[in-house]
């Protein structure tokens, strides 16, 4: 948790870094952005996922080595990227998929750039791939192709970032376990990859090697993909879900998976 021990806490206790502007949580480890744009992580460093050319477990926040004017950050479940000022992107940690998009497949205890995409507005970190939007709205991804969630019409692993088919004026991006949800700035969603349980919200639950429009929701400004579900925030503030819900993670009071986005139910 950062804060300097392992020790579980049923409420908030203080991390260690001052000034956070925005904050990440993987699997087992957590990175922020400082108003100084420094880049900061803690807990397991599997595979040098915190970025201090070291494997060893952080119980309080360190610094992510030779990486500056950082203003965004996304943890995946054993490797992390960033974003620059500038628009680059660096990813760092485990690479065996090809996540890292800096063209091999090793492992990196230090941040490695992404190859051949530049200008890059939104990234998201999944388990086994990245995806990314750049300024002109395109969007990439990179990493293990199983069910077509690098939505390039192919299964192929990826070990260079590779443009998503049939996709413009992207704003925003989250990836899933094995799906790829994005924004236009339309306030449209789409979504490809794995469609078991829903998450592609396209009513269906067969895989898309290309994104398919998600049903209903047309004003959407902000997304995020869990491991079997989706969800999107639109302008007017409301929260809408779908996919696998038998934990209650739809948010709709309810256990019932839904196929199409249904409403986060509001505060009583």
């Amino acid at each position: 948790m950062g804060q300097g021990s392992t020790s579980n806490s049923n409420t908030p206790v203080i991390v260690g870094v001052s000034s956070a502007v925005q904050i990440s949580g993987g699997q087992f480890h957590t990175c922020a952005i400082t108003s100084s744009n420094e880049a900061w992580c803690w807990g397991e460093n599997n595979y040098g996922k915190l970025g201090d050319n070291s494997s060893t477990q952080r119980n309080s926040p360190v610094k992510v080595t030779n990486l500056i004017g950082v203003n965004f950050i996304s943890a995946g479940a054993n490797h992390t990227c960033a974003l620059q000022v500038n628009g680059n992107a660096w990813c760092w940690g485990y690479n065996y998929n090809g996540q890292l998009g800096d063209g091999t497949n090793d492992n990196t205890y230090l941040p490695h750039q992404v190859n051949n995409i530049a200008g890059i507005v939104d990234i998201s970190a999944g388990a086994e791939h990245t995806c990314a939007v750049d300024n002109s709205g395109e969007a990439w991804c990179w990493g293990d192709g199983s069910y077509g969630k690098l939505g390039d019409d192919h299964s192929l692993q990826r070990d260079n970032p590779v443009q998503v088919n049939s996709f413009s004026q992207g704003t925003k991006i989250a990836v899933g376990q094995n799906h790829s949800c994005a924004v236009k700035s339309t306030g449209r969603v789409w979504c490809w990859g794995n469609g078991n349980n829903g998450r592609l919200g396209n009513g269906l639950t067969d895989d898309q090697w290309e994104p398919v429009q998600v049903d209903s929701l047309d004003t959407a400004s902000e997304n995020t993909a869990g491991d079997t579900f989706s969800c999107a925030l639109t302008s007017q503030g409301r929260a809408w879900c779908w996919g696998f819900n038998f934990h209650g993670q739809l948010g709709d009071g309810t256990k019932a998976q839904s196929n199409i986005p249904v409403e986060v139910a509001q505060p009583q």
